[in-house]
């Protein structure tokens, strides 16, 4: 076993080492989208909306195994405060035995869950992609200790190796007409270079090993982050689920689409809150005092970010979609506006989520997705029934609204602070600023005409009027994000045990 060493960064305060990371997630989130953004233009003008549908049911299957494929290893990892020598051979074993374990049923199930969601020409995709899901589990810790040590810089190179390579399968195989199937070896082939670069960059591999105590740990505290993470596939994937079954796979392919447009922000933001957010504030918590402060000017940053980008989606949805993809995809235009605003919701819903984790609340987290996925089935079936693929999105809008962030509200406010009254003071400036945005850009390109010049003027008037008014105010948030999160150090390794709300584990269960 090579022995875990603290980077070089360790004796930074956590401000810095959280502006640091907080700057490599932005770049690479930021280069692998528009990356990401510019190859998926291509796949789209190659492959038709069917296979777009079928790689949809594939990508839905192997969402269901690799949400719980490490059983909250990660997580775990990224939280854990203490010598990670101690658990670093049994979350090895843990996350490699059950992502062998996930894929190999992945791949034996794939005829009948592909038939299930309603495209039995997923079979093949998703047996590819049951590779990624071994190959995702092996490199889990890896990845999870460079996510603990703010090596972003790192983590962006794996990203951008398995981009280039995925890229290149992809267009290659794209243009010998693979349909499906070269979005799926494309996956594996991203995954497989990134794998060999985490754990080249990572400042300590294990060995398998198993200590029965760190096994029961890591148990109590990823059953529930399990439990929530399945839920939270079926949250993110029962739209496609129910399209798919109720539409065929031309619809899906062009809310599949949809989906993925409006999410553009979310896609952007998500990995940066998700390479920052647990392990921050899993070492702040002892500051109980200004734990709340710490929320509230997180989430205004990431509103100020994510609304008026969702906004000027919704405004200018159908040039957006022709002038990008073409006008083959026009029909995916009208579930784009909803998507847009479920993708707006989506940002505090996921900073939420993450510093739910950060307090050790996975028992919670499950509660509230079970209730969320419990009112959003009902709703998506009766609303895509209604009014085909656009119901889907307002499925999604009227769930989170009126269940998930709320919910995240009860969940958190006794203990953080951090309750609806700060919620909406982060977000009224941001929200108010892109509604006047997107009314202007929406104005201007209608008057424009045409689908580029509308496209262009539209986003162009929308920016400016955005930044006009908010500039002040995000000026005061950048001071005081700096007041709260300048010299504080990084708590010392030796620091108690985790905290874990348990969860009754049988006798002679094992990890």
């Amino acid at each position: 076993m090579k022995p875990f060493r603290r980077s070089a960064r360790g004796s930074a305060s956590l401000g810095r080492q959280m502006t640091s990371a907080a700057a490599w997630s932005s770049l690479g989130s930021i280069v692998m989208r528009l990356g990401s953004f510019s190859v998926g233009i291509v796949a789209a003008r190659l492959i038709a909306p069917d296979q777009f549908g079928v790689f949809a049911v594939a990508l839905t299957v192997h969402a269901i195994i690799v949400n719980v494929s490490d059983l909250g290893v990660s997580a775990y990892v990224v939280r854990h405060r203490g010598d990670l020598d101690a658990v670093g051979p049994t979350v090895t074993t843990i996350a490699t035995i059950s992502a062998l374990l996930l894929g190999g049923a992945m791949a034996l199930a794939a005829p009948w869950l592909s038939a299930e969601l309603g495209s039995s020409a997923a079979v093949d995709p998703v047996r590819v992609l049951s590779l990624t899901v071994v190959l995702a589990g092996i490199s889990s810790v890896p990845s999870a200790v460079l996510t603990r040590e703010f090596r972003q810089d790192r983590r962006f190179l794996a990203d951008l190796l398995n981009f280039v390579a995925s890229t290149a399968i992809l267009l290659g195989l794209a243009l010998l007409g693979g349909g499906a199937l070269a979005l799926a070896w494309s996956r594996v082939a991203g995954q497989a270079v990134s794998t060999l670069v985490l754990f080249a960059a990572s400042p300590a591999r294990y060995r398998p090993g198993f200590d029965r105590r760190v096994g029961r740990l890591v148990v109590a505290f990823g059953l529930p982050l399990i439990g929530s993470s399945f839920v939270g596939f079926l949250i993110g994937n029962v739209d496609y689920i129910v399209v798919g079954r109720l539409l065929g796979a031309e619809p899906l392919g062009f809310y599949y689409l949809a989906y993925n447009a409006g999410s553009w922000p979310y896609v952007i933001l998500s990995p940066i809150v998700a390479s920052i957010t647990v392990a921050a504030f899993s070492r702040v918590r002892h500051d109980r005092a200004r734990f709340a402060d710490r929320m509230s000017t997180s989430m205004a940053a990431l509103l100020a970010i994510g609304i008026p980008a969702n906004a000027l989606i919704v405004a200018l949805a159908h040039p957006l979609v022709q002038a990008i993809y073409g006008a083959t995809w026009a029909p995916a235009a009208a579930p784009l506006a909803w998507t847009a605003v479920y993708g707006a919701m989506r940002i505090p819903a996921d900073l939420l989520t993450n510093i739910t984790i950060a307090e050790g609340k996975t028992r919670g987290l499950l509660l509230l997705q079970l209730a969320y996925l419990a009112v959003l089935t009902p709703i998506t079936v009766a609303s895509v029934q209604l009014w085909g693929a656009v119901g889907a999105g307002v499925a999604h809008v009227v769930a989170i609204g009126g269940i998930l962030l709320p919910g995240f509200m009860l969940i958190l406010a006794r203990t953080t602070g951090f309750g609806v009254s700060r919620l909406f003071a982060a977000a009224a400036r941001p929200l108010a600023a892109s509604l006047v945005a997107a009314v202007a850009a929406h104005i201007v390109a209608d008057r424009v005409g045409g689908t580029w010049p509308s496209l262009l003027a539209g986003g162009g008037t929308g920016v400016v009027v955005y930044i006009a008014l908010v500039a002040s105010w995000g000026r005061a948030v950048a001071v005081a994000a700096r007041r709260l999160w300048s010299g504080v150090d990084d708590p010392a390794e030796d620091a108690p045990e985790d905290e874990v709300e348990f969860v009754p584990v049988p006798d002679g269960v094992h990890a």
